[in-house]
């Protein structure tokens, strides 16, 4: 098994404006996942802000099951790397014996009406391993979902389930 034999870009996905990649880079490859997202709720201006999220990869949507077999990477909003080092949001292999990782900053893409997190672009900066060496963004896009109206609590956590796809590109 190993990461990126699905190199077929997906048909059912609208980018928005803020996630589509500089002129140079070509898509490479997708994986799909399964996860959840913790948004935080700032009452003192009445907005949700995305604090944590934990997200399971497979290289193909029919792939996705709870058998953990089948799940060849994962992220989460923070990480550690074989270092030691922070890394924010690191995409990391759970293949057996590949050490695969990338990690970099992100820039987040709100829906306009949902405010909720769509998707975010990223320049990774750290790599680990061959199978990310050669990328030069990733883009991931969140499926819409929606978050509670009724909270009046400053700092209440609420948890979602999420649908991602994460598009690597490389250099053209």
């Amino acid at each position: 098994m190993q990461i990126g034999t699905n190199t077929e870009f997906p048909k059912d996905i609208t980018i928005p404006e803020a996630l589509n990649v500089p002129a140079g880079n070509v898509f490479k490859f997708a994986l799909y996942g399964i996860g959840v997202a913790g948004y935080k709720f700032k009452k003192s201006e009445s907005t949700w802000n995305i604090c944590k999220g934990d997200t399971f990869y497979f290289n193909h949507p029919k792939d996705i099951s709870f058998n953990s077999g089948s799940i060849v990477a994962m992220s989460s909003a923070v990480g550690l790397g074989q270092s030691g080092e922070i890394l924010e949001g690191p995409i990391k292999s759970l293949i057996p014996g590949d050490t695969s990782l990338c990690a970099g900053k992100g820039t987040p893409d709100y829906h306009p009406e949902l405010k909720t997190l769509r998707g975010v672009i990223g320049k990774p900066t750290t790599y680990q391993g061959e199978t990310f060496s050669d990328i030069t963004y990733v883009t991931s896009h969140i499926r819409e979902h929606a978050l509670p109206t009724e909270i009046d609590s400053d700092g209440y956590v609420c948890s979602i389930p999420i649908s991602v796809i994460l598009l690597f590109y490389k250099s053209a």
